[in-house]
């Protein structure tokens, strides 16, 4: 498990170091005035994202989902891959054409489309582990090696490489096929695999409903800096924003590599997360500690208030390691038995934190927002750990022992 944790959170590092250094090269030959627009261009990036994969991992990880004809759901299921590949390239390829933002949008196209391909293909030769991998590599060194080109390149027109990078998806395209039509449940007929993958959907409705509504909703605030605030705070903020996923990532990386006693601690209501907790938590500090020192010297290479970022990067560190010491009982709750607790919970956070951002925004500015994204986080780790405290399951670093069944 170490081993993969490592090599699964190091590739996620560095697709966010891909992240920070596109917004130092977007500073260096735009200005700020384009990395408040690559802040809204993610927004639509990351809805779009998660509309066209609605679902796709639900199956494989809900232990309910694992009622009768369960299996053959999920051999159709790969096959899916394919369909929901080209929803996600068709949709983003929409919103970079019809936006302002599809310049620094180049640089999260081209990964998720060759790497999502790619991984399709190992998903549907039945090697999950490695098409996580995969992907997570396409994610990491895609984007550099795109970033190379075009400092390399100079004044290469950015439509002259979008239409490269669609060029080779669709020559990929063919070898994916291949792929899946050696998956063994392909042969079932078209009517019944369509109807399987919008069951899949409808299935998925609960989990990935909270989903969409913290990338509309929870990223929107970006909308309230741009309509209130100045271009450069929204930079500013965008910019301490990134560099703190680094400690999302860690924390990301510690519940994917034990998703799976999650959901089913989750949904059997029996057992004790509390050591994934834990560890969440230690990974979340060591990195926040590392990252300080990091962000004044990343800060100082773009155009943005350096003083601003930092303050706002304190409240977003200190607000995240509050939310951790509440335990992981958000993560679980998507894998709870009534789903609809985790949506009202997930729509409780997001009215807490625009309640917060609109009272506080004009004597706090920016960091009304900051504060904002903190409220959410800790109001939900915080019901959350009440709700699994109450089905005698500790979820925090420091439950007791005795509460443990």
């Amino acid at each position: 498990m170490l081993l993969s944790l490592a090599v699964v959170y190091t590739l996620r590092v560095i697709s966010g170091l891909g992240t920070l250094l596109a917004i130092v090269i977007i500073d260096r030959t735009y200005g700020s005035q384009e990395i408040a627009k690559y802040a809204i261009f993610m927004f639509l990036f990351n809805l779009a994202t998660v509309l066209a994969v609605w679902g796709s991992n639900v199956v494989a990880v809900d232990n309910n989902s694992e009622a009768e004809g369960g299996d053959k759901a999920t051999g159709i299921y790969v096959g899916h891959k394919l369909l929901d590949g080209l929803v996600a390239s068709a949709g983003i390829y929409l919103v970079l054409m019809s936006s302002g933002y599809w310049r620094a949008g180049l640089l999260a196209v081209i990964p998720l489309g060759v790497a999502g391909l790619i991984a399709a293909m190992l998903i549907v030769r039945k090697r999950p582990a490695i098409a996580i991998v995969c992907n997570e590599f396409g994610r990491a060194f895609i984007p550099l090696l795109v970033m190379v080109l075009i400092l390399s390149v100079g004044t290469m027109p950015f439509g002259v490489l979008v239409d490269t990078s669609y060029l080779i998806l669709f020559v990929l395209l063919p070898l994916l096929l291949l792929y899946v039509h050696r998956n063994p449940f392909w042969n079932i007929n078209y009517t019944l695999r369509f109807a399987v993958w919008l069951a899949e959907k409808k299935h998925a409705v609960p989990i990935v409903l909270p989903q969409i509504l913290i990338v509309v909703v929870a990223q929107s605030d970006r909308f309230v800096i741009e309509q209130w605030g100045s271009a450069k705070e929204l930079a500013s903020y965008f910019a301490a924003q990134a560099l703190y996923t680094v400690v999302l990532f860690g924390s990301h990386a510690v519940l994917n590599s034990v998703m799976p006693d999650i959901a089913r601690v989750a949904a059997q209501s029996t057992g004790s997360l509390r050591q994934e907790g834990l560890l969440a938590l230690k990974v979340s500090a060591l990195l926040s500690a590392l990252l300080v020192p990091v962000a004044y010297v990343y800060f100082g290479l773009i155009d943005i208030d350096r003083t601003l970022a930092m303050q706002v990067l304190l409240v977003l560190i200190v607000g995240g390691l509050v939310s951790s010491m509440f335990g992981i009982g958000l993560s679980a709750m998507q894998f709870c038995q009534d789903k609809r607790k985790y949506l009202s919970l997930v729509v409780l956070g997001l009215v807490c934190q625009y309640v917060t951002i609109f009272s506080f925004f004009d004597p706090f500015g920016v960091y009304a927002v900051a504060l904002g994204f903190v409220v959410y986080g800790a109001v939900t780790a915080f019901i959350a750990a009440v709700y699994w405290r109450r089905k005698k399951i500790p979820v925090t670093p420091f439950a007791r022992r005795q509460i443990t069944s």
